[in-house]
């Protein structure tokens, strides 16, 4: 039987603090406290220190947030410093921040108070932190179904096995699964491998009358397949049924059904105790969780956590599959977006800036939006009744806007973060 133990750390436990128990927050601002006095006792000197001798008064206020703020969202509390404190940021970042903030928890408001959704749960994080809540009609530990996030999910399992020399992510299809259709008679002769699975460039459409059935590896039910209308790696096609296919892949090469292995290689490890699979989960969809949890699936998948150890779900190496550029975009522009593996990737000055994917559905809305360069994150679940509603859409988009101009901002105002971490380290 094969067993894969990825994650021989175990015991260390990564995720969102509640509020309730921001006490250890003081534990975090305690270590990044260490860091300050060793760079202050000049172990790290010469032309590689970025810090100087006293960490900066933007820094302070960061760790005094981490220790003090308790039910305050970061633009509440920096709102309530006195001005000595405030004149330490550049012109009106605080009131600007302050306003940004607000837009966004009166727009939730208002989209909660109009029937679009009757209830939302939305957070921000920056460097494993909380920095804006917002609980309206829902709960941030409430669980709810992610719908087509559950595919981000199939991706970094897919990416796990490949880091461990499990798979390869050009292995033809027909390698595990030498019966398919797809296996056997690959349109254009091009061989569908397990990256155009992920990237939904296999050629497998979402809708057809021609298909097939194959029973699951560990007897636990049945995949779908559907016959390619285009040869693999050239047309994008958004489609369940590779996902279907991926979670098949997931099981014949673990040794495990597709729920033991997403619960023991992706939940335990990141902390995801609000979370669970469907017995009918798919590969595409199936997958409940809550921002609580989405939120510990944001920290363990990019290590954005330098308060404490992170058990990382993929290196460095794997994580960039996930944002790799799919065969058929033959001209990387530096304004772009595609589908990646598993996940929407925003390209913004040529590189990637936005990692994320939704899923929606009637009574159904989940995200998680990744800000690379910033370290941040939005997650959110809510229960639109009419998912394809103009105020639905219009929340989708206006919700990211927001939410990217408050952690673009934040980093400006806290850019020693990343100098005291690399210093650190």
């Amino acid at each position: 039987m094969f067993k894969l133990d990825l994650f021989p750390g175990r015991g260390m436990r990564t995720g969102r603090r509640e509020r309730s128990k921001r006490r250890y927050y003081l534990l975090y601002a305690l270590i990044f406290a260490g860091f300050t006095a060793t760079a202050g006792t000049g172990m790290l000197s010469g032309k590689d220190a970025r810090l100087e001798s006293e960490p900066t008064p933007q820094f302070r206020l960061w760790q005094r947030f981490l220790i003090g703020a308790h039910n305050q969202n970061l633009a509440a509390w920096l709102a309530h410093l006195n001005s000595a404190d405030r004149e330490v940021f550049a012109g009106s970042q605080v009131n600007t921040l302050i306003s940004t903030e607000n837009e966004l928890d009166n727009f939730i408001d208002e989209v909660t108070g109009n029937g679009a959704f009757p209830g939302l749960a939305v957070a921000i994080y920056r460097d494993g932190v909380p920095v804006f809540e917002k609980e309206n009609g829902l709960e941030l530990s409430a669980r709810r179904q992610l719908a087509s996030v559950t595919k981000t999910f199939t991706s970094v399992a897919v990416l796990q096995l490949a880091q461990h020399g499990r798979l390869n992510l050009d292995d033809d299809i027909g390698k595990y699964f030498p019966d398919l259709q797809i296996a056997r008679e690959p349109m254009g002769g091009k061989t569908v491998t397990i990256r155009n699975l992920l990237q939904h460039n296999s050629g497998i459409p979402y809708h057809s009358s021609r298909g097939e059935t194959f029973p699951s590896p560990v007897g636990n039910g049945w995949y779908s397949s559907l016959n390619q209308i285009a040869p693999a790696g050239e047309t994008f096609m958004y489609s369940n049924f590779n996902y279907y296919v991926l979670a098949a892949v997931i099981e014949k090469v673990s040794g495990k059904s597709y729920a033991e292995y997403i619960q023991s290689y992706i939940f335990d490890p990141a902390g995801m105790t609000d979370s669970e699979i469907s017995p009918q989960a798919n590969g595409a969809s199936g997958i409940s969780s809550s921002v609580n949890d989405l939120a510990r699936f944001f920290i363990a998948l990019t290590g954005d956590s330098p308060h404490a150890p992170v058990n990382r779900l993929l290196n460095d190496r794997y994580f960039a599959e996930l944002y790799a550029v799919p065969a058929q975009i033959k001209a990387v522009e530096p304004e772009m977006e595609y589908y990646g593996s598993g996940i929407r990737v925003q390209y913004h000055n040529g590189k990637p800036a936005q990692l994320f994917h939704t899923g929606i559905w009637y009574g159904v809305f989940a995200e998680i939006r990744i800000f690379l360069d910033e370290k941040a994150a939005l997650v959110q679940v809510g229960n639109p009744p009419r998912f394809q509603s103009a105020t639905v859409n219009g929340y989708r988009w206006r919700s990211s806007h927001l939410a990217r101009t408050y952690v673009k901002l934040l980093d400006t105002m806290f850019s020693v973060r990343a100098e005291m971490v690399s210093a650190a380290r």
